[in-house]
């Protein structure tokens, strides 16, 4: 999957997360916490997954997404949704997207980023937490040093 989709896919569930809040927070606030909720809400939904030694990236933003999606459904009231200031939320969304796209796709050209000896362990992590599902093969002091919310973003 590429940088750019996953980035787009965190802003949904990050959208979706803080979509109980769109009406109680100022335009600027909703956009700013879309990125933040949908790492949270990834990253929980990744500990989960690693916790019940099933993992794979495409899992957790599933899971990451009915995660997000099950409070925004569960407060969608026709009142509420009638007065939900869609305008603003949409156009949140649309832009943090926008600046997501950019920002992973600028990454990636212009290799924003610098390989250091934790960078390969927090790599190396990932792929065993891809292949294997679980982290039986991951070094234990690896783990305790630098626990899995890198690997598993």
């Amino acid at each position: 999957m590429s940088e750019a989709a996953v980035a787009v896919w965190l802003v949904v569930i990050g959208s979706l997360a803080m979509l109980p809040l769109a009406g109680a927070l100022r335009r600027w606030g909703y956009a700013a916490l879309i990125v933040p909720a949908g790492y949270a809400v990834y990253l929980l939904a990744g500990l989960v997954l690693t916790s019940l030694r099933v993992f794979s990236t495409f899992s957790a933003l599933v899971l990451a997404t009915v995660a997000a999606a099950v409070p925004a459904v569960w407060t969608a009231r026709p009142a509420r949704i009638r007065s939900m200031p869609w305008g603003y939320v949409l156009s949140a969304a649309g832009l943090v997207s926008l600046a997501a796209v950019a920002v992973a796709v600028a990454a990636d050209t212009v290799h924003l980023t610098r390989l250091t000896p934790d960078s390969m362990n927090y790599l190396a992590m990932a792929g065993a937490l891809e292949r294997n599902g679980t982290v039986a093969g991951i070094d234990q002091s690896i783990i305790l040093k630098r626990q899995l919310a890198a690997p598993l973003l």
